[in-house]
């Protein structure tokens, strides 16, 4: 389903336009939980009748979120109300609405994974800068937790890439600067010693 609702929206017709074509042709559509926002901002969802309870959507400005197999039906309002009043980065708003599905109750089943991708709306031609964050947490007593701790790193490192970009741009003064933020985001990890050592001396910064 994914494929070819991503093809649909590529060939021109909106979020609401591919979702409508998709479910008309699919005979199990009751059970699919499906949200698709194109370019132009336009978002669309299903939670079919049949999706495991408590199950649920709600939509706003260019985002939907998402949940089934959930403890209470407050969980999903909860994280559209986070990810609204959020006013940090993609990342963290994302971030922001995953800990509010957690503090309602979150799945049934308990705590185990969290992942989280966010890619640039620009096409660079360069897929390793263009995809920002690409974590996933597989098995952890506490995921969600996790995951924010991964971002934070993953942020530090991309301050690291960009020290380095300054350097072969032979800016002295703003690669330092950006090494600098980059410690300062791992700041606690660095004062436990081998997390803080890992992240600047693992790679080709010079830094250690």
């Amino acid at each position: 389903m994914v494929p070819f609702g991503l093809e649909l929206m590529a060939s021109g017709r909106s979020a609401s336009q591919a979702l409508i074509a998709l479910l008309a042709a699919d005979a199990d559509r009751e059970v699919r939980q499906v949200a698709m926002i194109d370019a132009n901002g336009d978002v669309a969802a299903l939670t079919g009748h049949l999706a495991i309870i408590a199950a649920g959507h709600s939509m706003g400005d260019q985002y939907s979120v998402q949940a089934n197999l959930m403890d209470r039906e407050t969980v999903w309002p909860a994280m559209a109300q986070a990810y609204e009043a959020s006013t940090g980065d993609l990342a963290e708003r994302l971030l922001a609405a995953l800990e509010a599905a957690e503090a309602e109750g979150g799945d049934v089943r308990g705590r185990q994974s969290a992942a989280l991708l966010v890619v640039s709306g620009q096409d660079s031609g360069r897929p390793w800068v263009d995809r920002r964050f690409d974590l996933r947490v597989e098995d952890h007593p506490t995921p969600v937790a996790e995951l924010r701790r991964l971002v934070q790193l993953a942020r530090a490192y991309h301050k690291l890439n960009e020290g380095d970009e300054w350097i072969t741009a032979g800016d002295m003064d703003a690669a330092m600067t950006a090494y600098s933020q980059a410690i300062e985001l791992v700041a606690d990890e660095a004062a436990g010693g081998e997390g803080g050592s890992s992240l600047l001396g693992g790679g080709d910064t010079g830094l250690h």
